[in-house]
């Protein structure tokens, strides 16, 4: 891609006149063809840097060439800061002027070009002696020299406009040497001086050589040296405005980036109703524009185009806010208190509106509250305290990339992704992709991507699909499907210890989102248990089959449930299906995580209590210790701030009434006593707090006979 920066040079064709200077330039040209007298006369074009005087300048050159009356006009460009001290900026002025008559054509072609060329050689031999200046210029007899000058403007009607730019850039010194020149030396006959400066700074500089200085003395001096003071015409807002706007929209599209109508429309809006009241120059409509030409390509996919071309106009046009939003990113998009944030926020606001209007303060004001929410007085902002995607509001900040979302706040000031961030165009390439390429490439792509970032990042990533409208049903299957055929690269175990267990680990948390999925797809009944079907045999390992199941049984009743029971009977019989042929001769209630035999096994005596009893029972008959994991499978498991790990809490009545209505408690009780060698009544029965941890598995069996004993002599109910 070829980038091509707009240039800060003056524009010199009446065509590529975008803010109506043209005819003032035009008039001042007038003013010069028409005149009638001979005497020097110095015009002052008045304004601020980067407002445009050199390119009225060219204009009024334009204009004179152009002019019928043009060929009476001899042009002389003068920059005196091209020079390095007093005595060469004399010397090169007047090389200039006599240079320019030498070369003008009449002159050329007259008796009087050799007597000018034998003037220029003796004239500069008069010059040698300006070393010899100081600041009593006017007390040197230069007036033969200037005699010949104004003897060959005289004597062939010939009109000598020097334009001087730039008279600002200027120091103290040089600029009153460069007034001296046009008022005491260079005050030649039929010579008009156009100087372009900018007032304020030539006038304090002037004036801090009269009077008290300051402005005013400085102001005073310049009434007598400048005799047609004009100030530049102010450029009327909106033609501005369009300016900048069809800059923006040239380099936008130069580099390939066309905004849609509703970002056109966004940003036109919020541009001109809060931030072009700061657009006064041309200058900074081109800084502006050149500044987005180098970061729109940089960021293109990864943020909010809008949101990133306003923070590139406050970089320009409210510099001190910018700092102020870079610096502060806890105010904007952070944790802070709701309270404390908007006190401090205002407090530093105040900090910044040095030079500012009261409308510009409102202005930047207003805009900042529509980029970042939680700069509002407002009670409902709430949801942006924990960043949580399921609020639509964070929800809209986030998968529209704006910068008022913590995922993509310090893309818009380092331009680059962090090391830990995933790129949004990379994501959606995947996703984009799924469809066309293999099972293995799909896989070998989505590593790459956790690799490039994390597990979790990536994970971040996918919650936001949840939310995507434009997702179809079946590259949403496909995603999960390779999801949970990997689910290994994400950390953590997805085994359930308690219903808690879901939300632990960031494996745990896939689960969830994959159940998530489903669930949006809500009108496609079939669909959806035709694909969690498909989900509990190819995920791996088995623990993530059944983490998926754990979540796709959500719901308090039939209404909130995704499916029916008759489903969740088929999805329980796969899962043990499943669970049997991997555990192969050893029971799964053994080999798996107590949560989930216990489901396996309650859900298999609810469709064929039978065969799931022989099941059981002829692992209990080969080995009888296998009794100590099928109690446990049963028993409660337990939190404590108190301990890093979990633990078995007692095996209450309640548990004990559960699993007698799933297995033969008499079997059971018999296996126990054949292992044992207990039975009911026992002693010295140890029982926890809920909270306590320091029950082993014998004390689990312990408390099954207890709870036997008591069945037996009818005295639980």
């Amino acid at each position: 891609m070829n980038v091509e920066f707009l240039s800060d040079n003056p524009i010199t064709k009446a065509e590529d006149d975008k803010l109506q200077r043209y005819t003032f330039s035009m008039q001042i040209a007038n003013i010069i063809l028409n005149r009638r007298d001979k005497d020097s006369l110095t015009i002052g074009i008045f304004g601020a840097w980067g407002e445009g005087k050199t390119s009225v300048l060219n204009f009024i050159q334009t204009a004179l060439k152009d002019s019928t009356l043009g060929s009476d006009v001899i042009i002389l460009d003068f920059n005196p800061w091209r020079y390095i001290n007093e005595n060469t900026l004399l010397r090169f002025f007047f090389k200039k002027v006599v240079t320019a008559l030498e070369t003008d054509s009449m002159l050329s072609s007259s008796k009087d070009s050799e007597e000018l060329r034998k003037f220029r050689n003796g004239g500069m031999d008069i010059l040698k002696d300006l070393s010899q200046i100081g600041d009593n210029i006017s007390d040197l007899d230069l007036e033969s020299i200037k005699a010949r000058i104004d003897k060959y403007l005289s004597n062939h009607n010939r009109k000598l406009v020097v334009f001087i730019d730039d008279i600002d850039r200027l120091d103290n010194k040089e600029i009153y040497t460069t007034f001296q020149l046009v008022r005491l030396i260079g005050n030649f006959a039929n010579t008009t001086y156009i100087l372009a400066f900018d007032e304020q700074i030539v006038a304090s500089a002037i004036g801090e050589r009269f009077g008290k200085g300051g402005y005013e003395s400085g102001r005073s001096f310049l009434e007598k040296i400048i005799q047609v003071p004009l100030k530049l015409p102010k450029v009327r807002q909106g033609d501005l405005n369009l300016y900048c706007i069809e800059l923006i929209t040239h380099n936008l599209l130069h580099i390939g980036i066309e905004l849609s109508e509703k970002d056109y429309q966004r940003f036109y809006n919020l541009f001109t109703s809060y931030l072009s009241i700061r657009l006064s120059t041309p200058r900074q409509a081109i800084r502006y524009s050149n500044a987005l030409l180098s970061v729109m390509p940089l960021l293109e996919g990864e943020v909010n185009r809008v949101d990133l071309m306003l923070m590139e106009a406050i970089k320009v046009l409210y510099p001190k806010h910018y700092n102020f939003i870079y610096e502060n990113e806890d105010l904007f998009v952070g944790n802070l208190v709701q309270e404390r944030r908007n006190q401090h926020y205002k407090n530093q606001l105040q900090t910044l509106t040095t030079f500012l209007n009261e409308k510009e303060i409102q202005a930047i004001e207003d805009l900042l509250n529509i980029l970042f929410p939680l700069t509002r007085d407002e009670d409902h902002i709430v949801w942006m305290e924990n960043e949580d995607y399921t609020k639509e509001p964070y929800l809209r900040l986030v998968t529209g990339k704006h910068i008022a979302s913590a995922i993509h706040f310090n893309r818009y000031f380092s331009y680059s992704l962090g090391k830990d961030e995933l790129s949004d165009l990379a994501f959606e390439k995947f996703i984009q992709n799924l469809s066309s390429h293999s099972l293995e490439e799909n896989t070998k792509h989505m590593e790459s991507l956790i690799n490039q970032s994390s597990p979790s990042t990536f994970f971040e990533k996918l919650r936001l699909l949840e939310y995507d409208k434009g997702l179809r049903i079946e590259i949403a299957r496909l995603l999960t499907k390779i999801i949970a055929i990997n689910s290994q690269m994400f950390p953590g175990s997805s085994n359930i210890i308690t219903y808690y267990d879901r939300y632990h680990t960031i494996k745990a948390r896939v689960g969830a989102f994959i159940y998530a999925l489903i669930r949006k797809y809500s009108t496609e009944q079939v669909s959806q248990f035709e694909w969690a079907k498909e989900l509990m045999i190819v995920s791996q390992p088995f623990d993530f089959a059944y983490n998926i199941n754990s979540w796709l049984r959500s719901g308090e009743d039939e209404q909130e449930q995704l499916f029916t029971y008759q489903q969740y009977v088929e999805l329980a019989k796969v899962l043990k299906d499943r669970a049997i042929a991997e555990a192969g001769n050893s029971p799964i209630f053994v080999i798996l995580p107590d949560l989930t035999a216990a489901y396996l096994l309650r859900s298999w005596a609810e469709y064929n209590k039978r065969e799931m009893h022989e099941y059981v029972e002829s692992f209990l008959k080969n080995d009888s210790s296998n009794v100590k994991a099928l109690i446990r499978s049963f028993s409660r498991t337990g939190y404590s701030s108190l301990y890093p790990d979990p633990f078995k809490i007692n095996f209450e009545k309640n548990d004990y009434l559960h699993f007698r209505n799933i297995f033969d408690v008499d079997f059971v009780y018999e296996i126990i006593k054949k292992e044992y060698n207990i039975e009911y009544p026992l002693r010295d029965i140890i029982w926890k707090k809920d909270y306590e941890n320091g029950l082993t598995e014998n004390d689990l069996i312990n408390h099954f006979v207890h709870w036997y004993g008591l069945d037996q002599q009818g005295q639980l109910l």
